[in-house]
Protein backbone atom coordinates (compact mmCIF):
# COMPACT_ATOMS: atom_id res chain seq x y z
CA UNK A 1 0.00 0.00 0.00
CA UNK A 2 1.25 3.72 -0.66
CA UNK A 3 0.25 4.46 2.75
CA UNK A 4 3.25 1.99 4.13
CA UNK A 5 5.54 4.16 2.04
CA UNK A 6 4.55 7.20 3.56
CA UNK A 7 4.95 5.86 6.71
CA UNK A 8 8.59 4.83 6.29
CA UNK A 9 9.22 7.92 4.94
CA UNK A 10 8.15 9.81 7.92
CA UNK A 11 10.57 7.47 9.94
CA UNK A 12 13.35 8.94 7.68
CA UNK A 13 13.68 6.13 4.80
CA UNK A 14 14.90 6.62 1.24
CA UNK A 15 15.05 3.37 -0.18
CA UNK A 16 11.46 1.39 -0.22
CA UNK A 17 10.21 -2.18 -0.83
CA UNK A 18 6.68 -1.62 2.10
CA UNK A 19 4.05 -0.27 -0.37
CA UNK A 20 6.12 -0.75 -3.84
CA UNK A 21 3.78 -3.94 -4.69
CA UNK A 22 0.90 -1.55 -5.68
CA UNK A 23 3.27 0.07 -8.21
CA UNK A 24 3.27 -3.46 -10.19
CA UNK A 25 -0.40 -4.28 -9.73
CA UNK A 26 -3.08 -4.41 -12.57
CA UNK A 27 -2.17 -3.71 -16.24
CA UNK A 28 0.94 -2.60 -17.35
CA UNK A 29 -0.35 0.03 -18.66
CA UNK A 30 -1.62 1.38 -14.93
CA UNK A 31 2.29 1.34 -14.21
CA UNK A 32 2.76 5.48 -14.47
CA UNK A 33 -0.45 6.39 -12.95
CA UNK A 34 0.18 3.95 -10.09
CA UNK A 35 4.03 5.39 -9.40
CA UNK A 36 2.66 8.68 -9.60
CA UNK A 37 0.18 7.85 -6.67
CA UNK A 38 2.89 6.02 -4.50
CA UNK A 39 5.61 9.46 -5.28
CA UNK A 40 3.00 11.29 -4.10
CA UNK A 41 1.95 9.11 -0.70
CA UNK A 42 6.07 9.41 0.34
CA UNK A 43 6.58 13.21 -0.38
CA UNK A 44 5.97 14.73 2.99
CA UNK A 45 6.88 18.29 2.24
Amino acid sequence: MPKNGKILRKLGASIFDAGTSSVFKGDVSDYTDNIINFRKNIDIR
